[in-house]
């Protein structure tokens, strides 16, 4: 069997996880209401994400953006163990603490004042969505989306639309 190669390899993921899972579904009725209440669980976890004031959504600037952004200020770029890049005002900062490797971390740590934690809420909400469509979708009965519905799945995905923490372009 060739395998199919996509022009979305981030969505590859989460389409092949709602077709298995939509397959054992399928094969095992017996799991179907544990794996919709699941599946109702992990929107309501976006949901709260999503209202939550303590997160910001991040969405990763491509090189134009990164560029527009940094100008104006907007947006700063997450690194975890050094992978981006540090601006030279940072690097000379480092060189001043006496250049101790491995010590500083480059986060901040965090402080009493009400900072907003970045996430990338965009891409959690389109990969679950990949995920809900596969399983909803890719049955040739209605079975799996009557459960989902009896089991009020609809409020949680419909509550993704209004979520605060989404931009406004989204």
């Amino acid at each position: 069997m060739r395998r199919r190669r996509s022009a979305d390899p981030l969505g590859d993921t989460a389409t092949n996880l709602g077709n298995a899972m939509d397959e054992l579904m399928r094969h095992q009725p017996s799991l179907k209401q544990s794996a919709t209440a699941a599946i109702i669980k992990l929107l309501e976890q976006v949901c709260a994400l999503g209202r939550d004031p303590r997160y910001v959504c991040w969405k990763p600037a491509s090189s134009k953006e990164s560029s527009v952004a940094s100008s104006n200020g907007a947006h700063l770029p997450l690194t975890r163990g050094g992978g981006g890049e540090a601006s030279s005002d940072e690097e000379e900062e480092e060189e001043d603490n006496g250049g101790e490797a491995g010590t500083a971390d480059p986060l901040p740590a965090p402080s009493p004042s009400p900072e907003k934690e970045p996430v990338p809420l965009v891409d959690y909400v389109l990969n679950v969505m990949k995920f809900v469509d596969a399983i909803l979708s890719n049955n040739s009965t209605d079975d799996h989306c009557r459960e989902f519905v009896s089991q009020t799945g609809l409020v949680p995905l419909m509550g993704i639309l209004g979520l605060p923490n989404l931009p406004i372009d989204f």
